[in-house]
């Protein structure tokens, strides 16, 4: 696991969403807990389009889980780039649950999504 946020590991820490508007999409990341105590994650601000949670719930010590991520394209209707047909943006999220300023507790969210 090259990335770490406190006591949990990552495989890695950017997901990246190709998402036609209208539709949903999942990603995953594998973690574990090196710590010595259970890890409970949550997302502060978690924007309205976007899922969160962690298979299982609770990370136990040495346990492996995945981060799973949802985005919901159709959730953003009504949102300037709806008549875009293409557009990029980031949407970070700064995990509750582990230790470290949030810079260093923060999933990179790429989105592209496209009209078509």
């Amino acid at each position: 696991y090259p990335y770490a946020m406190g006591k949990l590991r990552l495989k890695q820490n950017t997901m990246k969403f190709n998402l036609v508007l209208g539709r949903k999409q999942t990603e995953r990341i594998l973690c574990g807990n090196s710590g010595k105590t259970d890890l409970r994650l949550s997302v502060m601000n978690l924007p309205k389009y976007m899922e969160f949670r962690t298979e299982p719930e609770v990370i136990k010590p040495g346990q492996e889980a995945d981060i799973v991520i949802s985005v919901d394209a159709s959730k953003l209707v009504g949102k300037p780039w709806t008549s875009c047909y293409s557009i990029q943006f980031h949407a970070p999220l700064i995990l509750d649950g582990v230790t470290g300023r949030p810079s260093d507790r923060t999933l990179s969210i790429e989105i592209n999504l496209i009209d078509k």
